[in-house]
């Protein structure tokens, strides 16, 4: 298994498990069989271990693993969540800018404002084919926050082509709607490349990198459509059987029909998940930081406008309790974003507490 031949070690497992009746087995045939991509057998044989007298730890590890195939594997996955923020529609405050050198009042069409909302979720993957070479994935997600027409919601639909169920590389033709207040804020076609990699050994257990290549469509702001490339690589790394490491590094080149509309975003992030046996959780913590410079000087504010993101949130989800049949978690975060255009500038805190079928 650590030497990567996934498909033996499937059998020997199996095959010393109907000798041993060992639950320890069946965990490690699990694991093998994850690796494996053989993702339905895999969450199988977890759920069968979960039935054992097991240690809080082994229970711990095994949800991660069942979070992993929620996404990875053909799943329906749903949840929803209770949120609260103080400023869902990334308003700026009120303020005396410079048009052309001179001031003016900038008041904004809409005060900020502290919002509840209900969000909810759902995401399809299934194979279409036999072998597992194709798949379709499906994913919605809608925000409704207090007063008419608060809502923010993304409809993401993709085609997902491998050569084999086994590979780690696939090509993935889609396309991603994002609508704000009702209206279809963007529309991006795209098709991307994925390599992912799963192990045991290594200095990584887990890596992924994507490649992506999309078409901007803005039905309201046609002088700002245009096409985007980006590339994305993520990594974890296990420390013991209790903590995890995570970072993740972002790039995009995003052209536009007005230059001053198009950008290059820098963008990174760290992460530590950690086993919380006295609230039988885990634990996650995570920074994001991004940076973002335009192309050309603003025709209106006559500056290259210039935008840095920083964000810090935190969660908790009990990996051993269930409401109505669904996991809950409790997220706590900040974000603050600066922009040398000040009307791009704005603060806010959220507090979001979700309801999930899946780990």
């Amino acid at each position: 298994m650590f030497a990567d031949q996934q498909e033996e070690a499937i059998a020997i497992f199996e095959d010393l498990y109907s000798k041993t009746r060992s639950a320890r087995v069946k965990l490690e045939w699990a694991r093998a069989a994850f690796l494996g991509k053989r993702y339905a057998l895999s969450r199988r044989l977890f759920d069968e271990v979960l039935t054992e007298p097991i240690p809080d730890i082994v229970r711990f590890n095994i949800a991660v693993y069942l979070g992993e195939i929620a996404k990875l594997g053909d799943q329906t996955d749903y949840g929803f969540s209770f949120v609260s923020d103080t400023n869902p529609f990334a308003v700026a405050k009120k303020q005396q800018v410079l048009i052309y050198g001179i001031p003016f009042t900038y008041t904004p069409p809409k005060a900020q404002e502290t919002l509840a909302g209900l969000n909810f979720y759902v995401a399809h993957a299934r194979s279409l084919t036999e072998s597992g070479t194709v798949r379709l994935i499906a994913e919605a997600d809608n925000t409704e926050y207090q007063g008419k027409d608060n809502n923010k919601s993304a409809v993401k639909l993709a085609l997902q082509l491998k050569s084999s169920a086994a590979a780690n590389g696939s090509l993935r033709l889609g396309v991603d709607h994002f609508y704000q207040r009702r209206v279809l804020l963007l529309r991006q076609p795209y098709v991307g490349l994925q390599y992912r990699k799963d192990q045991l050994g290594g200095v990584f257990q887990q890596f992924q990198v994507d490649i992506k290549a999309g078409k901007n469509t803005y039905p309201d702001f046609s002088y700002v459509d245009g096409h985007t490339t980006s590339i994305a690589g993520a990594v974890t790394k296990n420390i013991g059987n209790k903590l995890q490491l995570g970072a993740s590094l972002y790039l995009d080149d995003t052209f536009s029909k007005t230059e001053s509309q198009g950008y290059n975003t820098t963008a990174a992030s760290v992460n530590a998940r950690f086993f919380m046996p006295v609230i039988a959780s885990n634990t996650r913590l995570n920074y994001a930081w991004s940076n973002r410079t335009y192309k050309a000087v603003d025709e209106l504010f006559v500056v290259t406008r210039a935008d840095r993101r920083v964000a810090v949130s935190a969660s908790i989800q009990p990996y051993t309790l269930k409401i109505l049949g669904l996991y809950p978690a409790l997220e706590l975060g900040i974000e603050k974003t600066s922009s040398s255009i000040s009307i791009n500038s704005f603060d806010r805190t959220f507090v979001n507490f979700t309801l999930r079928k899946n780990y």
